[in-house]
């Protein structure tokens, strides 16, 4: 991630983006159970066409014309929702949380999620109404999916998703202050919100059941 953010040539963030990615996809494997294996599918599959999209507009990149532009314009919007997770491609992030909770809260919160949005914080020229529209479902998509589940890490990777539709709504409506500082604080609010929740597992003998903590004796959480 640091490498992303530092890169000032397209070539190293194209290799930092697909690193990012695969290092996603290992710590996803962890468990090596079958959940594990089809999240880490999932989340691999779809962050893959991300990068294969990244690789077309590296093609485009070097050519000229209001056709391209308005090419890479579209592309670059396709690639940030793909690795940001929103409609349609929100699936991959509630799959990805069966990492271990460290990871969890390192990737699957604060860095893997906010590059998409990063990549359009720095590269979009104006403001777009797809965008919009894209954050308002993902909005709507994760806090509604949020309530009918039970899974306490689940509910926190919808939380995630739900506030991440948010970012991308006000960058979709070019407010590029709110935008940075939602996602800075975004990133360190869930980033210490996982590590909470890691330790409520762990108080409760690795539980994730969420109706079953206000039943467990408060000192020993």
């Amino acid at each position: 991630m640091l490498g992303l953010v530092i890169s000032g040539r397209l070539t190293i963030l194209l290799l930092s983006w697909d690193l990012l990615g695969f290092s996603s996809l290992f710590l996803v494997f962890y468990y090596r159970s079958r959940a594990s294996l089809v999240g880490g599918f999932l989340t691999g599959g779809i962050n893959r066409l991300g990068d294969c999209l990244f690789l077309i507009l590296f093609g485009i990149g070097s050519c000229s014309g209001n056709s391209y532009c308005f090419a890479s314009f579209c592309l670059l919007i396709l690639i940030a929702i793909t690795k940001s997770a929103q409609v349609p491609f929100r699936s991959w992030l509630p799959a990805a949380i069966v990492a271990p909770t460290p990871v969890s809260a390192l990737v699957h919160s604060s860095t893997l999620v906010t590059a998409g949005v990063y990549l359009l914080y720095r590269f979009l020229p104006c403001s777009s109404l797809g965008l919009f529209y894209f954050g308002i479902l993902t909005v709507l998509a994760g806090g509604i999916r949020a309530l009918l589940e039970t899974d306490i890490k689940r509910v926190i990777a919808y939380s995630t998703l739900s506030q991440l539709g948010l970012i991308i709504l006000s960058l979709g409506l070019n407010f590029r202050g709110l935008c940075f500082l939602h996602l800075i604080m975004h990133a360190i609010f869930k980033a210490l919100l996982f590590m909470s929740v890691g330790v409520l597992i762990h108080s409760c003998f690795g539980s994730q059941e969420s109706r079953s903590f206000s039943h467990f004796p408060t000192s020993r959480v």
